[in-house]
């Protein structure tokens, strides 16, 4: 009998190769972290732009939350200030979006009534 805590493993082989997966998953990863990744650091333009704008600025690239960091606080008040600027100051049922409304549907009856049918 098994307890509802353990999960059965058919036999030893499977083990071995579950074992061997996640060793497999965690060599994958420290290959490309240390292998692959400062092998294309050099091969990617934008990349070395990017590092050197964060060591000149002096941001923790490894910080988990950036709203201590001044810069993301200057960057947030330009994005909500850019949002402000770019909303038109008329959205919406205003008064020239109704008078449109009813213009076009009065250039249609009147082509409705006068154009021919044929």
């Amino acid at each position: 009998m098994t307890s509802r805590n353990t999960i059965p493993c058919r036999s030893g082989a499977t083990r071995v190769r579950a074992w061997g997966l996640l060793i497999l998953g965690f060599a994958c990863v420290c290959l490309f972290a240390f292998g692959i990744g400062p092998w294309l650091e050099d091969r990617i333009p934008v990349y070395t732009e990017i590092v050197q704008v964060i060591e000149e600025q002096d941001i923790d690239s490894g910080a988990y939350f950036y709203s201590e960091i001044k810069g993301a606080y200057d960057g947030e008040r330009y994005l909500l200030e850019s949002l402000k600027l770019a909303a038109p100051d008329q959205v919406g049922f205003t008064l020239p979006f109704i008078l449109c409304i009813v213009l076009c549907i009065g250039i249609l009856g009147i082509g409705f009534r006068f154009l021919p049918m044929d």
